[in-house]
């Protein structure tokens, strides 16, 4: 389910919105970084999948505890903590909002604030009546619903 709710994420409100601008901007031949990306994040699981699950690392944070060891280890988790735990989920959760602001006052007259303001309400009451089960759950269904409806349409 979590592998799933990863990618029912990237079809957030910022890619295609991100994509649609780069081909615009600089046309379709740009879009490599993307496939550079997806190929290199395969092969990394191909190659390391294996190893990882014979010495039982679930997570990165593991492999820095099987890996160093005494202070230096203590100050890489701590960054690592830091770096992905704070600021790149507040970076994700701002251009995010800031994507679907966009939208919503592409598609209404209303200012950007208000539906900056709205967009994190919103989230903030579904996060914490539902938590992360919920939050999955939900990408869970958003992309099956998605899937039929592509199957449909090419019907």
């Amino acid at each position: 389910m979590i592998g799933i709710s990863m990618v029912a994420t990237s079809f957030a409100s910022d890619t295609p919105l991100v994509i649609t601008e780069i081909v615009h901007k600089y046309g379709i031949q740009r879009l490599w970084w993307v496939f550079v990306a997806v190929l290199m994040l395969v092969v990394g699981i191909f190659l390391f999948s294996r190893l990882w699950r014979i010495a039982e690392i679930v997570t990165d944070t593991k492999f820095y505890e099987l890996r160093y060891h005494g202070k230096s280890a203590a100050i890489l988790r701590a960054y690592r903590a830091f770096f992905a735990g704070i600021i790149q989920n507040l970076l994700t959760i701002g251009w995010v909002t800031f994507a679907m602001s966009t939208i919503i006052t592409t598609m209404t007259s209303m200012d950007k604030w208000w539906a900056i303001s709205i967009c994190l309400i919103i989230a903030l009451i579904y996060s914490t009546f539902s938590g992360f089960y919920g939050v999955v759950i939900t990408d869970l269904v958003e992309r099956r619903q998605w899937l039929q409806h592509a199957a449909h349409e090419r019907l």
